[in-house]
């Protein structure tokens, strides 16, 4: 789980079911890795599954079989120092700091069954633990339990609807690189100025630097000759200190 060194965070699974037919989870009975993709298999009725990727670090549960009555709920021990808030559609949580500070987000939470359909969930907070309670009296199994943990909300420093900022996403270690080919600017080369909307489509790129927990955008990235609609980072890439930028027009 996420260690910044200044905070650390964790959510461990405890039990699951309802009622009498609660299991507590105590040890994985195994555990795959297959590319970005850990499993663990915690029983033939229930895995859980953490996939990193370009929206953060994706963690959910695959329910094979109904466990005991309704509604399914998840019990989650939440680990570290950080003070859990849920919303007031309680999909999302969000851990923050001593000064109030947003450091992660447990978000999104969306569940599904076999045939695809949506089935309602919530979250809630009973005392040390974060319950997830799942309405399973209309599904048909399996579900499928699928929130994402983010740490940041980045936006363009020129934020500009029709931009499509997030478009492309690269990611290595501290820096994230992020297109948006929609964007306007008639802007050349490394931070010129982005507050012009002349070119349509031209694009632009908008890296991101890590310090501990915090995001700060370090660079604007236009093309040497810039033009509509050249889609200019409509793919991109970053390995260490060298970044490539896509332009299919």
């Amino acid at each position: 789980m996420p260690d910044s060194g200044s905070w650390t965070w964790g959510l461990e699974l405890v039990r699951y079911g309802t009622g009498e037919h609660r299991v507590f989870a105590t040890e994985p009975a195994a555990a795959r890795g297959e590319g970005s993709k850990l499993t663990y298999e915690w029983s033939p009725a229930l895995e859980e599954w953490f996939v990193n990727d370009d929206r953060g670090l994706e963690h959910g549960y695959t329910v094979h079989r109904r466990v005991g009555a309704t509604p399914l709920e998840l019990e989650l021990r939440i680990r570290g120092g950080l003070e859990p808030r849920v919303s007031g559609d309680a999909r999302d949580v969000r851990f923050v700091d001593g000064d109030g500070r947003t450091v992660v987000s447990y978000s999104g939470l969306t569940v599904f069954d076999a045939t695809g359909k949506n089935v309602p969930a919530r979250f809630d907070l009973v005392d040390l633990h974060l319950r997830l309670s799942i309405d399973d009296a209309a599904a048909r199994y399996p579900l499928t339990i699928d929130p994402v943990v983010q740490q940041a909300y980045l936006k363009a420093s020129n934020t500009d609807g029709g931009d499509t900022f997030g478009y492309s996403v690269a990611v290595d270690g501290d820096t994230a690189v992020i297109g948006a080919y929609g964007e306007r600017s008639s802007a050349t080369g490394v931070n010129g100025n982005e507050s012009d909307n002349s070119l349509f489509s031209a694009g632009a790129a908008y890296v991101f630097v890590r310090s501990g927990s915090t995001w700060t955008q370090q660079a604007y990235l236009k093309a040497s000759n810039t033009d509509s609609p050249d889609q200019f980072a409509f793919s991109v890439d970053v390995s260490g200190d060298t970044i490539v930028v896509g332009a299919p027009l």
